[in-house]
């Protein structure tokens, strides 16, 4: 059974950011681990590229003057929490680009979760440009969970998304520590394809011949379906219930969240490769982005950046 012994939760002081260190220290009393609590402050871009007149004395002050501000206000948020909490957290502050800053802290401190904000102020221009959260969740070593701007949820009721691989069932075992922690109900759930969200030149023209195929890719999906629950069993990790949904992974996929009260979306990444980004921005990074409730991406076993072992 996995287990999260060190947090990293990144802050830019946003009240998206506040119900992320809220949400991560409620795990973390669950886990009994350690937060840490992380801003990256940011030099202005003509001083880090050296721009001609300035001395590198003055970047350094500069870069300096950041982070004793910085710190000045992560102390003030520390001291805003509760006796036992404070006692988990641990501040710094790092220079540098947020989500390469936030992943080069998780891997140098072995960190076994990231717990960040998901919501901006401006959600279409951030998912078109590439979000913090997007960017994290490629580049990070560690299980990513992001917080979208809302109250800080008890997890009763967790869906795991699967493709029935390897990656989906690591995503499984997670999923399954924080069930068994929170006494959460755990689901899971599988997206196979309707008419309508089949490629154009498989849609097209379905009669009765492809309406019957399309059953029938439904009665092997719900098979899969009950053959991964059943394998997840038998290595010990439980599921309450499974959801066999039709239409586009996505949108299936947060319609389910949002009509059964859904407290947590689990999806399996499957790495840095070139398709699997392609991936991860068409089904992933969309859920993450649009999702009311948070999600947890987990990455793959095997895959470089995974999580390097299962801790009991």
């Amino acid at each position: 059974m996995n287990s999260f012994r060190r947090i990293l939760c990144p802050t830019d002081f946003g009240s998206c950011a506040q119900v992320a260190l809220h949400q991560a220290l409620r795990l973390a009393e669950a886990y009994d681990a350690r937060v840490d609590l992380l801003h990256v402050a940011s030099v202005p871009e003509y001083f880090a590229r050296g721009a001609p007149g300035v001395r590198n004395a003055d970047r350094e002050d500069l870069g300096t003057l950041a982070c004793a501000a910085s710190n000045k206000r992560l102390d003030a948020l520390v001291m805003e929490l509760n006796p036992q909490d404070r006692k988990r957290v641990t501040s710094h502050c790092r220079l540098g680009s947020p989500a390469l800053a936030i992943a080069q802290h998780a891997e140098e401190h072995a960190a076994d979760l990231i717990v960040l904000g998901a919501s901006g102020k401006a959600r279409l221009a951030n998912y078109l440009l590439g979000s913090v959260a997007g960017k994290t969740i490629r580049g990070a070593h560690c299980p990513v969970l992001c917080v979208p701007e809302d109250d800080v949820r008890r997890f009763d009721k967790i869906v795991v998304g699967t493709d029935f691989s390897p990656c989906s069932m690591h995503a499984l075992r997670i999923a399954s520590s924080l069930a068994v922690r929170s006494k959460a109900k755990l689901i899971v759930a599988h997206v196979t394809p309707s008419s309508w969200s089949l490629p154009p030149d498989l849609g097209a023209g379905l009669g009765s011949a492809g309406t019957h195929w399309l059953e029938l890719l439904q009665r092997e999906a719900r098979e899969r379906l009950d053959e991964f629950v059943d394998s997840a069993s038998v290595e010990g990790f439980r599921a309450d219930k499974t959801a066999l949904l039709i239409g586009s992974p996505a949108q299936s996929l947060l319609d389910y969240a949002e009509a059964h009260n859904v407290d947590l979306l689990v999806l399996g990444t499957h790495g840095r490769r070139p398709l699997a980004r392609l991936m991860l921005g068409s089904v992933t990074e969309t859920v993450v982005h649009n999702a009311r409730v948070p999600v947890l991406t987990v990455r793959g076993p095997g895959d470089p950046s995974a999580e390097s072992e299962a801790l009991p």
